[in-house]
């Protein structure tokens, strides 16, 4: 850390010169009596009001001949009120209109020294360099070239800056700011690398204990000491600020180093005591998460985990997205490895790779998950990883380490040829991964049944084994080359050649099986029959003894018949009664087939398992196995049934999730959907902790969502959002979230999770409809300068995309505008609709805004051709815009004082459309009609239906007083004494 350079120091001291110098003035004209007032306050150091006064004098009087010394001394009063901006502009005018005044030089450089003060570098600089050009010999040039050097410091040009801070202490050795310059040169040295030369000059700043800045160069001797890792050093600076520098504002900052230095010097109890003084000291201020982190690391030092942890999560808390806040969860991350607390450490180790991907910790961090999924075998999960890290690796990984890692990721996945390709980049020089990367080489080899170039290498690599251990490890691997070339007899050969011991182990008894296989596969039924008794030895594992005799009965029914193989059923029914073994071997048996193409057979394989062992502890797993094949296959049917049986009968199956889900989407595929809900709801109830949970839970809320069940669609979303699923789970949870708020017309809500969706996920491929749907939310609530906002930034950013959903971003637009009654905005955004959205399933409402638009422009003979383009249109029909338009028909006509047409679209609105507010209205408006046309009759009866049909509308009352004006009127146009029939 290295302190910024303060600003100049020097604008006091100048403006005390500049007063004392000044004339004494007699006053007489009124003139005379503003500026001996200005004057008077400028010598009482009131300077708001000298800066007033004298501007307005300079202002009121521009012509008087000591206008000029108003405007230089309202600048000088405004520096002093600290408004540089103001101050700058005031002796810019007077140095304009006064260039030759004595005091011109003077303003010249405060000009520059204003500019400074008020953070304008560039300009400042031209300033201050056009007054050294000026006046190269003027006493002021001790202040412009530290101000310059100040300047260049601060602009990073070193070698400027050191120039200018020599050349003020050359020309003006006992200049005011000497102690200044020398801190400039002990900061350029700093930040040279020239780190003893900069701790001479610090020195003797420091030594300067009444100067403002010696508490600044003890603070930087201790960085440099510390940079030094001379920690006595930068301790003995540091404790200055116990004592000489106890009142100084850098004292926290002294504190958290001192902290820092006692840490580095393994002293953590010390470093405790100092960092939490450090904390204190700095309050809220930004310093305070870096002394917490630091003490939380001395407490960690000092075995305190517990303590330690609580710092690191105070900082997250309160300052959760400061500068520390990598290390905190970093330091979180080493409690939990430390605990081998391994839940907690790999959702911390999750969290910082989430927020901190860039971090420097984040390679190391990374590279040890993804050594933990692939010792838990997780090798899909850890390749996309892999891949970026080859790619571009972080600083402090090795690349080969990291290849090497993804070669084991893609073996891992049987991936052979990308295992092989990785393998081969692989240059490494450590002797550990060259062996590691042949290896895997030569297994992709196999895999990959590349048997011709593989064998060459296995049989140089088992000759230069370096002992009988070593040569055993490599030779099931030539076995299987042995095999997969058809040289049985020499893989036969190799096998013998191993030891007792080595022939036990359960990878050469695997290998021993897989030959076998292979010679029952071609035939070789004698050699397949050898083999198979081999791994039926004793010393053979039980679980390869098991499927060889299970083969080995296979091979005899072919050699020999049902009858020499019944022996060997019997043995394997004997040696395991309960028969899992033997249900294990065709279980195992099945999925091989499976994985060669032989789907029949497979399933074939299967039923012997489900049919025949039917108490085995494989029978789930069978049930299982050959479901999905059946769902492969697309025999839904077959698979349902299954499934159905095993999440039955089996509900302590250690699989019963994923049967539940597999269940649920072949219902789905059968077009089940309350069986597939049952399903889903069983495995969201019964597995909160299954893999499968989000993803059963999210279509529950889909199909709530499709059914109308919105709270119980809501609720589901939000035990999603609430759980750590996965990030594109939780995308579409969140997003679905906002579509049951706004299907729910809950628009405060819809706005608030589709602006969390544009905030978490920015890049999702549903950000545009997002978008819109904020808008909507707007619209809806009646913001519509809003809303319309949104909707022109939604169209720029869609321009040239044709969903069809997005003709409503112009449709809601035109609709703001309408509401803004910017009629004719609105009709430009509505009339190209129609054109650039052809498909578009609203357009009749784009014809009825249009309408609108046109109405309100006075244009009525086109409005009404454009709503009787809404009527026309077939997917408008009974929609409430329909009943609109018909009724806005009447209303052209009403306007253009046609009654008779417009009683018939008022007629026609109230009988052909079923919307109660627009046949009230209808019915009202032809009753006007009526009575502008003198037919009182008809228009009493048509405000009667309205008070009649429509009572609770907002125009029954206005019908019915208008009713009691005709009843009156009739009355009072009746002969008096004649009788009233009714």
């Amino acid at each position: 850390m290295v302190a910024k350079s303060p600003r100049p120091r020097a604008a006091a001291w100048l403006l005390c010169a500049v007063l004392l110098g000044s004339a004494s003035l007699a006053w007489g004209a009124p003139a005379d009596d503003e500026y001996a007032a200005a004057a008077r306050a400028y010598a009482a150091r009131e300077w708001a009001s000298a800066a007033d006064s004298f501007s307005k004098f300079a202002d009121e009087h521009p012509q008087h001949d000591r206008a000029p010394l108003a405007r230089f001394y309202a600048g000088e009063a405004l520096v002093q009120t600290g408004n540089y901006d103001a101050a700058s502009r005031r002796l810019i005018e007077f140095l304009e209109q006064s260039p030759q005044h004595r005091l011109s030089k003077t303003a010249q450089f405060r000009v520059g020294e204003c500019l400074l003060l008020a953070g304008k570098n560039a300009e400042a600089e031209a300033r201050l360099t056009e007054f050294r050009k000026t006046h190269p010999a003027d006493d002021l040039n001790a202040f412009a070239l530290v101000y310059l050097g100040d300047i260049s410091l601060e602009a990073e040009k070193i070698d400027d800056a050191f120039a200018r801070y020599e050349q003020a202490l050359r020309e003006f050795p006992t200049s005011p700011l000497r102690v200044q310059c020398v801190f400039g040169l002990a900061r350029c040295r700093q930040l040279q690398g020239k780190l003893i030369e900069a701790l001479a000059d610090y020195a003797q700043v420091a030594t300067a204990h009444d100067d403002p800045l010696a508490d600044d160069a003890c603070l930087q001797s201790a960085l440099i000491h510390y940079q030094r890792r001379d920690f006595a050093a930068a301790e003995g600076s540091l404790v200055a600020f116990r004592t000489t520098f106890e009142t100084s504002e850098l004292r926290p900052q002294a504190m958290y180093w001192l902290g820092l230095t006692q840490l580095a010097d393994r002293r953590p109890a010390e470093a405790i005591r100092t960092l939490a003084t450090a904390a204190e000291l700095a309050g809220d201020g930004e310093l305070a998460p870096a002394a917490l982190v630091a003490s939380g690391d001395a407490l960690r030092q000092a075995g305190d985990a517990a303590a330690a942890d609580e710092r690191y999560k105070t900082v997250l808390t309160r300052w959760p997205n400061c500068d520390q806040a990598d290390e905190a969860l970093h330091g979180r991350l080493i409690v939990a490895e430390a605990a081998h607390d391994e839940p907690r450490a790999a959702s911390l180790a999750s969290e910082f790779m989430r927020r901190f991907p860039e971090n420097p910790l984040a390679a190391t961090i990374r590279l040890s998950q993804i050594r933990g999924q692939l010792a838990r075998r997780e090798f899909a999960a850890a390749e996309p990883a892999l891949v970026e890290i080859v790619a571009q690796p972080p600083t402090g990984v090795s690349v080969e380490q990291a290849r090497y890692l993804l070669a084991l990721a893609q073996l891992g996945q049987q991936k052979f040829t990308a295992a092989l390709a990785t393998a081969d980049e692989i240059q490494a020089t450590d002797a550990t991964i060259v062996a590691g990367a042949r290896e895997v080489r030569l297994a992709a080899l196999v895999g990959l049944k590349q048997y011709d170039q593989a064998l060459p290498l296995l049989r140089e690599q088992t000759l230069a084994a370096g002992d009988a251990q070593a040569a055993a490890k490599l030779r099931p691997q030539l076995v299987l080359a042995l095999a997969g070339l058809g040289k049985l007899d020499e893989a036969a050969e190799e096998l013998t050649r191993l030891d007792a011991a080595s022939q036990a182990d359960p990878a050469v008894a695997a290998v021993t099986l897989q030959v076998a296989e292979r010679a029952y596969r071609d035939g070789n039924l004698p050699l397949a029959m050898r083999l198979f008794g081999a791994a039926t030895g004793e010393t053979v594992p039980a679980e390869v003894r098991g499927q060889a005799l299970s083969g080995l009965a296979w091979t005899q029914y072919r050699a020999d018949g049902k009858q020499a193989s019944a022996a060997t059923f019997d043995r394997l029914l004997r040696d395991y009664p309960t028969s899992p073994l033997a249900a294990e071997a065709a279980l195992l048996r099945g999925h091989s087939l499976e994985e060669l193409g032989h789907h029949d057979a497979a399933l074939a394989t299967y039923r012997i398992v489900i049919e025949k062992y039917g108490t085995s502890p494989q029978l789930p797993a069978a049930l299982l196995a050959a479901a999905r094949l059946h769902d492969k296959l697309e025999q839904d049917r077959d698979a349902a049934t299954l499934l159905a049986r095993l999440v039955h009968d089996f509900p302590e199956f250690a699989e019963l999730d994923a049967a539940l889900y597999e269940l649920a989407w072949v219902q789905l595929d059968l077009k089940n959907a309350d069986e597939a809900d049952a399903a889903f709801a069983r495995l969201a109830d019964d597995f909160p902790q299954s893999k499968f949970w989000a993803d059963a839970t999210y279509r529950l809320a889909e199909r709530a969502a499709r059914t109308k069940d919105l709270p119980r669609a809501a609720e589901l979303c939000d035990q999603l959002l609430r759980a750590q699923c996965e990030v594109a789970l939780r995308e579409r949870a969140l997003y679905l979230r906002g579509q049951i708020a706004a299907t729910a017309g809950d628009w405060d809500n819809v706005a608030r999770f589709m602006q969390q969706f544009m905030d978490d996920y920015p890049a999702s491929g549903v950000r545009l409809s997002a978008e819109y749907w904020l808008a909507e939310a707007d619209f809806r609530r009646e913001r519509f300068v809003e809303a319309r906002e949104k909707l022109e930034r939604l169209e720029r950013q869609a321009d040239g995309r044709g969903e069809s959903w997005l003709a409503m971003a112009p449709l809601r637009r035109a609709q703001c505008l309408a509401q803004e009654r910017k009629w004719l905005e609105a009709l430009a955004v509505a009339q190209p609709i129609p054109v650039q959205h052809p498909q578009f399933k609203q357009q009749y409402d784009a014809e009825y805004l249009i309408g609108r638009c046109l109405g309100s422009l006075g244009r009525l003979d086109e409005a009404r051709l454009a709503y009787q383009r809404v009527l026309d249109t077939p997917a408008a029909a009974k929609t409430e815009t329909a009943a609109m338009a018909q009724w806005m028909i009447g209303e052209t006509w009403f306007h253009q004082r046609k009654y008779a047409e417009a009683i018939a679209a008022y007629e026609r609105c109230a009988a052909q459309h079923s919307f109660e507010r627009w046949q009230a209205a209808s019915l009202l408006q032809a009753g006007k009609c009526h009575l502008l046309l003198g037919q009182n009759d008809a228009a009493s009866t048509a405000f009667q239906r309205v008070a009649a049909d429509f009572g609770n509308s907002p125009y029954a009352a206005e019908a019915a007083q208008r009713l009691i004006a005709l009843q009156e009127t009739a009355t009072a146009s009746r002969p008096l004494g004649t009788a009233r029939t009714e």
